[in-house]
């Protein structure tokens, strides 16, 4: 019998912590250094084949868990790679090196 309830509350538990290990949707905005949206960015879950592209004002929603890393491209910008610390993430692309006239 207590071998049962051990194994019971070894399930419970792993469940319990599995519910919250799971992705969540989180928002953000990829904007450039001087705080204009890049629509088109493209964001990608590190390690995976998940990904987005942001919208016109550079949102996007993307499906992943706390201290997942998202990989955030785009044309005549640096790539970035953030972590995921809450529900939203503003990402700031530096132009790439010799690109838009600034390098």
């Amino acid at each position: 019998m207590r071998q049962k309830l051990l194994f019971l509350f070894c399930f419970s538990l792993f469940l319990w912590t599995g519910l919250f290990a799971q992705n969540n949707s989180i928002t953000g905005t990829v904007k450039n250094e001087q705080g204009e949206p890049i629509p088109a960015a493209s964001i990608k879950l590190k390690g995976t084949n998940v990904g987005v592209i942001a919208g016109s004002e550079g949102n996007f929603k993307i499906n992943a868990k706390q201290g997942d890393h998202l990989i955030v491209s785009a044309i005549q910008y640096q790539t970035a790679e953030v972590e995921v610390k809450g529900e939203h993430v503003d990402v700031v692309l530096k132009v790439a090196v010799g690109e838009g006239g600034n390098g």
